[in-house]
């Protein structure tokens, strides 16, 4: 028969109890609650164990004492920790969402581990040591998204300008950037933004000597920006329409900041000497024949950047913020890679990517290529001893670092700094994205492949059981 004192339904304390008791054997499960704080008096150890546990349950349940409550709380609390079950976190998380669903009649919920009570008040959760908690609920306005990811864009767009114009600006570029903060933070904290209002810190206060206030380059704010501009993207992606509506409807703004970066930017000064090579001399050869100097120069650079456009480019366009470390780049076989990047997926050939042309200090394609499928083998991070091969692999990871920038489009460091970072030897050269390689080749099959830079050799050293049995 139900209790009425009992916090917990006696039903639910069974379920749960009968759960425990198949966890492991009756003396120790004795252990287990004794450990958890359970006086020995309470526990039963000639019952069942399921009834053992329910008997000590049910009696913490219906005690008069906060003390009772708190070690039941703890009971379950740790009746669903991994380490309960041996580490093993999916048992522990399975657990969890089979209490849970039995717990939520009494109003109580476990989340991380923790076990919640849900008062009648303004919907108030109170854990084992009586503190409140309010639960994170949070609302999402597509339109409000839409204008926050606009005007963020435009506070992008004025520190790029800075970056570039130091020397021409005015205390303008202050106002307009508080104009746009104003706005920013007004969506931020209408309560219409999701959980954007947790993660969110002004940049800084001014905007001229901003690299100062942060105390680091304009370069590294600008990267900040771009990670907030990716958040703002992941809670709700903006929509072409409502990015157009925003612009439409706040051009005031917009146009003051596009009229004042007209207005102030320096424009490149033109060397005399250019001016006159720029110059196309027209002059009458033979009387009838045209000679327009220049002309065939003119001619080859545009062929070139007709080329360079045609450069094969990741079919897909990346939202603001994706970053080098957002890439898994699998080896499918030899000459193709397949590249997952947040939802999107796509297998390219190493001539799409790794697109340099023969000559004799440009590599062939295949000498990079080698170079990637290499790092995927060591785990993305290779260092090298030897001074003259290390400035070999140093012109490869520059010119590795080129080809993936033009292909996807992203103006950041492919690899991290040489001598230290965070999470990486202190001299090496550790690529960002992620590389899975392909199964173990054989010493023949790469005997065969043309080694100009010593990969291979270099690949032996640093994996010497790989090549143990050659």
């Amino acid at each position: 028969m139900e209790n009425s004192k009992s916090i917990i339904k006696p039903k639910t304390l069974e379920i749960i109890s009968r759960k425990i008791g198949d966890f492991d054997s009756g003396s120790n499960l004795v252990e287990f609650l004794k450990n958890c704080g359970v006086d020995e008096k309470l526990i039963n150890s000639s019952d069942t164990k399921w009834r053992m546990v329910y008997s000590v349950l049910f009696a913490l349940a219906t005690s008069d004492k906060p003390q009772g409550h708190k070690l039941l709380f703890k009971i379950i609390e740790e009746s669903v920790h991994p380490l309960t079950h041996g580490g093993d976190g999916a048992t522990a998380e399975k657990l969890t969402k089979e209490f849970n669903n039995i717990l939520k009649y009494d109003n109580f919920e476990i989340n991380n581990g923790v076990l919640w009570q849900q008062t009648d008040l303004n919907d108030i959760w109170i854990d084992k040591d009586d503190n409140t908690h309010e639960p994170e609920c949070y609302a999402i306005y597509p339109n409000v998204i839409d204008e926050l990811y606009v005007f963020w864009y435009e506070l992008i767009k004025l520190v790029k300008f800075y970056d570039k114009n130091k020397e021409n600006i005015d205390s303008s570029l202050n106002e307009l950037y508080f104009e746009l903060i104003k706005e920013i933070e007004n969506k931020i904290h209408s309560g219409k933004c999701g959980s954007l209002v947790k993660e969110y810190n002004r940049p800084f206060n001014n905007i001229i000597g901003c690299e100062y206030e942060k105390n680091e380059p304009v370069n590294k704010i600008l990267v900040n920006l771009y990670g907030f501009l990716g958040k703002i993207t992941e809670t709700d992606c903006p929509t072409k329409e409502g990015i157009a509506k925003v612009k439409e409807e706040r051009k005031d703004l917009i146009g003051r900041i596009d009229k004042y970066i007209l207005k102030n930017q320096l424009k490149p000064p033109v060397s005399p000497k250019n001016t006159e090579d720029n110059i196309q001399k027209i002059q009458l050869v033979s009387g009838s024949e045209i000679e327009i100097g220049g002309l065939r120069d003119g001619l080859k650079s545009i062929v070139q950047k007709g080329k360079e456009d045609n450069k094969p480019k990741f079919p897909y366009k990346l939202p603001a913020g994706t970053v080098w470390e957002n890439f898994i780049l699998k080896f499918v076989d030899d000459e193709n890679i397949q590249i997952q990047v947040r939802q999107f997926q796509h297998i390219a050939n190493y001539k799409d990517i790794v697109s340099y042309g023969k000559g004799k200090k440009i590599p062939k394609p295949s000498v990079l290529w080698d170079f990637l499928k290499v790092l995927a083998q060591l785990g993305g991070e290779i260092s090298i001893k030897d001074k003259k091969r290390r400035n070999q692999y140093k012109k490869q990871k520059e010119l590795l670092s080129e080809c993936f920038r033009s292909y996807f489009s992203i103006d950041y460091d492919l690899f991290y700094p040489y001598y230290s970072a965070e999470g990486k030897e202190s001299k090496s050269y550790k690529i960002k994205v992620t590389l899975i390689p392909l199964p173990e080749q054989s010493q023949d099959d790469e005997d065969e492949e043309k080694d100009d830079l010593g990969i291979a050799e270099e690949y032996k050293k640093q994996t010497p059981l790989v090549y143990e049995d050659n």
